[in-house]
């Protein structure tokens, strides 16, 4: 009997229901939360001689000291297969920790309950705040990876329950049962050890996200093809620690397991946004006949391409980069799950971009304190002095945005996950960011057009025929390739599947088509099918993520 089918199937006579001990997922642990401290007093300690035993204390009977790579400890009772964080050396926490064993034990026995051999109880008891003491337990089963309870358990009780809305399926709720499983691990790594096929099956996942990043612009991977690659090398490094007991590699695995296996937002530990970084397969409904195989992909089909009224008139006013960079924004966030690179990569084009504008319009204001007219209240100096003030605000913004992104690389998953979020409750989402964005930019074209229309005028009202005869073929010519490069031009290049429904992008069946005569190969459809097209050029493409450059 496995432990899924106990869980699932299995009708239990009764359920534990005792206020004293509440059930909890793995991720409730208050390892982190409940750190104590100590006095910064200078203290004095004397080494005896003949000193080979440093032990604080005697530990209960039955009871074994582990300590985390990390560096918190943790206590294990063989007997039994208990794993607790709470302090055992403290009486009433002790007292509190066997009297709640007992109960367990108790229920087990009355209702006949028989547990599979490879289970795991993990209890925990602790002060509050009110001096009072609360106990927390769950178990595990080492041979189905998943996590269960001896009482009911409300799965809208997990951290991501409500982040990923309308779970219907127990195998969808299983993937992150899998991933609480994973999480424990992590935390006390004495649980598992390290063997040939657990590092072959992690090693299996990490080559299949490396084909998929190298492949596809829009792979689920919550890291790039670089970190793919480093991870791989650390992997197959674990093999030198076979067959020891190595607790170091075993939190490795097991963090790694609980990302993968189980999305954005660095690679190195914090618990907020390990938190995050787990439950791919929870988060893309792995398995689900609604799986996002891609990440721009909603699972609940919303459209990514709709836009208000408030985008459409800022984007004509500030050259179609609004928009641009709306798409950025939707695409690094779809159905609130977010991938951490990509927030990164946007970021650090921006950066470069603002920079660059902001140099530009330094060097356009210089040019036109130059050139200013003497006259006053002409039409002349007046597009003067307001191209002189977009390139100041090109300037200005430029500065401030640069300034308040400086360090948007080193903000984890969450911050970046509220800041989004902060910016997405409103009724126009992300728009008003993206117009933030793109102000720089169009103020800075905005200073350029005019300073050029101010340049035409003054051409015009030369005294001489010659200036506008040379000039203006010139400016035509300028003005041909401008809007040849429009943003406002209609675009050659292949629609996107993303903002083509694929019910339109199929070409409708012509009637007078004989269905008898043998069909075109799927290499002669290729000019009628863009999205077999988008496909194929993904493969070959100089640069994965031209969609993704701010321009």
């Amino acid at each position: 009997m496995t432990i899924w089918k106990l869980s699932f199937d299995a009708e239990l006579k009764s359920s534990l229901a005792n206020a004293r001990i509440k059930p909890v997922m793995p991720e409730a642990t208050q390892r982190y939360d409940r750190r104590s401290t100590i006095s910064d007093n200078g203290t004095t300690m004397t080494i005896e001689p003949l000193s080979l035993s440093f032990n604080e204390c005697f530990l209960p009977s039955g009871w074994a000291k582990y300590t985390h790579p990390e560096g918190a400890p943790y206590f294990y009772n063989q007997e039994k297969k208990v794993y607790t964080d709470a302090d055992i050396l403290d009486c009433q926490i002790f007292n509190r920790t066997t009297d709640n064993l007992a109960l367990i034990e108790f229920f087990l026995l009355e209702n006949r309950i028989s547990l599979p051999e490879t289970s795991i109880l993990v209890i925990d008891s602790y002060y509050q705040e009110d001096g009072t003491i609360q106990s927390t337990y769950y178990y595990l089963d080492t041979i189905s990876r998943i996590v269960f309870f001896l009482d009911a358990y409300q799965a809208s009780d997990l951290l991501t329950w409500h982040e990923v809305p309308g779970i219907k399926s127990k195998t969808h709720l299983r993937q992150e049962l899998e991933a609480q499983y994973w999480f424990h691990i992590s935390l006390y790594p004495h649980t598992l050890e390290l063997s040939l096929p657990l590092i072959c099956e992690l090693r299996d996942t990490v080559l299949h996200f490396i084909g998929d990043t190298m492949t596809s612009a829009v792979a689920t991977s919550p890291y790039t093809s670089e970190e793919l690659q480093i991870i791989l090398k650390t992997v197959n490094a674990l093999e030198k620690n076979l067959p020891h007991h190595s607790v170091g590699a075993v939190s490795l695995v097991s963090r790694f397991m609980y990302i993968f296996c189980p999305v954005s937002f660095s690679p190195w530990y914090d618990k907020d946004s390990f938190l995050r970084l787990g439950h791919t397969r929870f988060y893309n409904f792995h398995g689900e006949p609604q799986a996002r195989l891609e990440r721009d992909q909603s699972v609940y089909g919303y459209p990514s391409n709709q836009r208000t009224c408030l985008i459409k008139i800022f984007s004509y006013l500030l050259f179609s980069m609004p928009d641009a960079h709306l798409r950025n924004l939707q695409k690094m966030q779809v159905d609130r799950v977010l991938y951490k690179y990509d927030w990164d990569r946007t970021m650090e084009t921006m950066k470069d971009e603002w920079a660059k504008l902001t140099l530009v319009a330094t060097c356009s204001i210089f040019a036109l304190g130059v050139n200013s007219s003497n006259s006053y209240r002409t039409a002349v100096q007046i597009l003067d002095y307001l191209s002189i003030f977009s390139c100041l605000g090109t300037v200005i913004l430029g500065l401030l945005l640069l300034r308040q992104n400086r360090e948007s690389n080193r903000r984890n998953a969450q911050d970046v996950q509220q800041f989004l979020a902060k910016n997405t409750n409103t009724s126009f989402g992300l728009e008003p960011l993206a117009i933030l964005y793109s102000l720089p930019y169009g103020l800075l074209m905005w200073g350029l057009l005019l300073f050029l229309v101010a340049i035409g005028i003054r051409c015009i009202q030369s005294p001489s025929m010659l200036t506008p005869a040379v000039v203006g073929p010139i400016c035509a010519s300028f003005g041909v390739v401008a809007f040849w490069l429009s943003p406002y031009r209609p675009s050659k290049w292949p629609v996107h599947r993303e903002t083509v429904p694929e019910s339109d992008i199929r070409e409708p069946q012509d009637p007078s088509v004989d269905e008898t005569k043998p069909r075109k190969s799927s290499i002669d459809e290729m000019d009628t099918n863009p999205r077999l097209l988008w496909r194929l050029t993904n493969l070959f493409r100089v640069s994965r993520y031209p969609e993704k450059t701010a321009v």
